[in-house]
């Protein structure tokens, strides 16, 4: 009997009352738009020391290590781009595309 009356108590709280997020929370998520990219980066995991970047509007893309240390900064058009990246050592990177006033991420792995 007492199992009973605590499920019924975790139940009537849950369907009587309304939890919502606090207001700061609120006004982000009615305001932020995923957008969706159609920036493509290939081959991932990079074994040849270059990868290349496909995308419809030039900007520009920085790699930071998982320290978050900026290691190397590139220019893109748009289209089909050869980032040369041969004194980056093996391990994961994260690239950060800046097109248009927008920033993209991705993660790159170099083996």
């Amino acid at each position: 009997m007492k199992h009973f009356y605590l499920l019924f108590l975790l139940l009537s709280a849950f369907s009587f009352g309304q939890i919502t997020a606090p207001e700061e929370l609120q006004k982000d998520s009615q305001t932020s738009v995923i957008e969706k990219t159609d920036l493509k980066v290939y081959p991932n995991p990079v074994t040849a020391g270059y990868f290349y970047s496909e995308n419809s509007t030039p900007g520009t893309v920085s790699i930071y290590d998982v320290l978050g240390k900026n290691v190397a900064n590139f220019e893109i058009s748009s289209g089909k781009n050869r980032i040369n990246i041969p004194e980056l050592k093996n391990g994961v990177y994260i690239l950060k595309f800046n097109q248009q006033g927008k920033t993209f991420t991705k993660k790159l792995i170099i083996r």
